[in-house]
C-alpha cells in the first residue's frame, strides 16, 4: 500500500521546508491569477452565448409566425373558395 503523505507532491504546503512553501506559494499565486482569468473569460463566454441564443429564438419565433400567418392565409383562401355558395352551385351545372 502506498503512504501518499510521504510522497512530495502530496505533502501539504504547512508541511513543506520553507524554501518549498514559498516556491509554492507562488506556483499557486500564479495559478490562481490564471484561473481568474479563465474564469472571466468562460463568464464573457457565457453572455456572448446567452445573447447569441436569444437572438436565435427571437428570428425563429418571428419566422415561425411568418408561416403560421401564411398556412392561415392560405387555409381561409381555400375554405372561402370550397364553401363559396357560388362556386357550390357552378361546379352542379
Amino acid at each position: 500500500m502506498i503512504d501518499h503523505a510521504s510522497l512530495p507532491a502530496c505533502r501539504s504546503i504547512e508541511e513543506r521546508p520553507e524554501e518549498e512553501q514559498d516556491k509554492s506559494e507562488e506556483l499557486l499565486a500564479d495559478l490562481r491569477i490564471k484561473r481568474s482569468d479563465l474564469a472571466e473569460s468562460l463568464s464573457k463566454l457565457e453572455v456572448e452565448t446567452r445573447e447569441i441564443l436569444l437572438e436565435l429564438l427571437a428570428e425563429f419565433d418571428r419566422r415561425y409566425s411568418d408561416i403560421a400567418e401564411a398556412d392561415r392565409s392560405h387555409y381561409t383562401t381555400y375554405f372561402a373558395t370550397v364553401c363559396s355558395p357560388k362556386l357550390a352551385i357552378a361546379q352542379f351545372m
